[in-house]
């Protein structure tokens, strides 16, 4: 009865910096699907400064929380390979909130967001997959604890996803340099940029995120 007792009130160390970690990618999964909307609209031509203040208010409370985890992880409760394991990990989920807010800072510095619509459908499909770059990442984190298994099925998927946005990230290059002259703005290829960072930074997470269950595999 008293080990029940127990269980049920002590949290152990990993219990408690992993619930941070998942709390922390919920709020950068969340600023990559504000960063989908705002995009949808800016394709059109229409701005959307509330949704451009919910990716960046979602990045704030996301580097917020990142600290928290890095102030625990300092106190030394865990192994020193746990402690760099998680370190990592929470640093680079955090850049797929820190990707969306710039690409955000970038679409607010665009004068004329119609000259979007020329790259519209790569750009939105590259947006698209960095949603669901996040959202498979996050499912990965949940898994953690409960299907190994299951969580590499899910890293290979965002890799399957990265590899999607590599080449949807050529053709909006490719429509770029045709539709240049009408286009005439760096800030829409720095956009475009940016949003790739975004799938890509997914990517490095889960490759941090594989690491650690290889290791728990041995």
């Amino acid at each position: 009865m008293l080990k029940r007792i127990l269980r049920r009130i002590y949290v152990s160390p990993e219990e408690s910096v992993m619930e941070m970690i998942l709390e922390h990618a919920s709020l950068c999964k969340r600023a990559v699907q504000l960063l989908e909307e705002v995009l949808k609209l800016a394709v059109k031509g229409e701005a959307s400064e509330r949704g451009i203040m919910g990716v960046e208010k979602a990045e704030r409370e996301a580097d917020k929380l990142r600290r928290a985890i890095l102030d625990q992880l300092a106190e030394g409760a865990l192994p020193p390979l746990s402690r760099e394991d998680f370190v990592r990990l929470a640093e680079r989920v955090d850049m797929i909130a820190d990707w969306s807010r710039e690409a955000c800072r970038v679409m607010r510095a665009i004068s004329d967001p119609s000259r979007l619509a020329k790259v519209g459908k790569p750009l939105l499909d590259l947006a698209s997959y960095a949603r669901e770059a996040a959202e498979k990442l996050f499912e990965a984190l949940q898994a953690l604890n409960t299907d190994l298994e299951r969580a590499r099925e899910l890293i290979a998927e965002v890799e399957r996803i990265e590899d999607r946005g590599d080449w949807t990230y050529a053709e909006c290059l490719a429509l770029l340099s045709r539709s240049w002259s009408e286009i005439n703005d760096p800030l829409v290829l720095i956009l475009v940029e940016d949003v790739e960072n975004v799938v890509d930074a997914s990517e490095d997470a889960s490759d941090v995120l594989e690491e650690i269950i290889v290791r728990a595999l041995r």
